[in-house]
């Protein structure tokens, strides 16, 4: 599709009549969502060099040209587990040098981000062209808009923010469900973010053949790339990200939930997938 680089966003609010749990979109059997925003290539990639504490540049293994000034990234934690101690750091960027390895943010970190030899933290893209989000409301409560395709549905270049609904089955913010067979390259999300997530992020359900790749999530309830049922057959999942994901417990139907990752079958490729601050994935 035609990528869209306008800014666009659409804020799902309440309404008298509509129940919420259909607040957001719905695309139905035999239906086709298109949503194609600008390209922001690579949507994540990891340090090159140590951030120390109180700088705000940023050293990187990949270009980011394509990055703008104003739009914000995140900083993963080089500890060990983020839920006991949240070192991710989000910045807005302030500018990117001209061959797209160095990036000066807004303001310093706070805290120290490893990038040696062994490991490196990531660094993620939350900003896209096009956003969908909940009300602003929406916090008090977890219950935000959240995106359920049983047809077709091809995204690219969106960000979900502050969307899907504690703990209720069946409402993320994107949502595979029941599709049957999505062909290869015909139904995927590309280069998609998820930020405050009230439950999940990327979920695939009765669904085949879908293409997830290159797709951030960040500060998340639940786990972040899910497959639902075990019976989901040849999903390829690729370079997708996942950091600051939060232990729900038990939710509603399901079993308990820690990571970024929650696959169910053996007939699944994920090459090049990262999970931070996860204890297991």
């Amino acid at each position: 599709g035609c990528r869209v680089a306008a800014p666009i966003t659409l804020t799902f609010q309440p309404s008298a009549g509509v129940p919420e749990s259909d607040l957001g979109i719905q695309v139905l059997q035999g239906g086709q969502l298109d949503l194609h925003g600008a390209p922001y290539k690579p949507t994540w990639t990891r340090l090159s060099a140590t951030v120390p504490r109180g700088s705000n540049i940023i050293y990187l293994q990949d270009s980011v040209s394509s990055w703008q000034p104003g739009q914000l990234l995140f900083v993963t934690t080089s500890i060990y587990r983020d839920e006991y101690e949240n070192q991710n750091e989000v910045a807005a960027v302030q500018s990117v040098s001209s061959d797209g390895r160095t990036v000066v943010v807004d303001s310093p970190f706070q805290y120290s981000h490893y990038g040696g030899s062994e490991y490196q933290s990531e660094v993620g893209l939350l900003s896209r062209s096009l956003l969908l989000r909940s009300w602003p409301g929406s916090g008090t409560t977890s219950r935000g808009a959240h995106v359920r395709i049983m047809g077709q549905g091809r995204l690219e270049g969106v960000l979900s923010y502050q969307m899907g609904q504690r703990n209720v089955l069946g409402a993320y913010p994107f949502h595979w469900h029941n599709a049957g067979d999505a062909g290869r390259g015909v139904s995927y999300a590309k280069d998609c973010a998820v930020f405050a997530s009230y439950y999940r992020c990327f979920v695939v359900h009765g669904t085949q053949n879908l293409q997830l790749t290159d797709n951030v999530a960040f500060h998340a309830t639940g786990s972040c790339f899910y497959l639902e049922d075990g019976v989901e057959e040849g999903n390829w999942l690729q370079h997708n990200l996942g950091a600051f994901v939060h232990v729900i417990g038990r939710p509603a139907g399901g079993v308990t939930q820690s990571g970024e990752v929650f696959v169910q079958g053996p007939d699944l490729a994920h090459p090049a997938d990262a999970a931070a601050g996860v204890f297991y994935a």
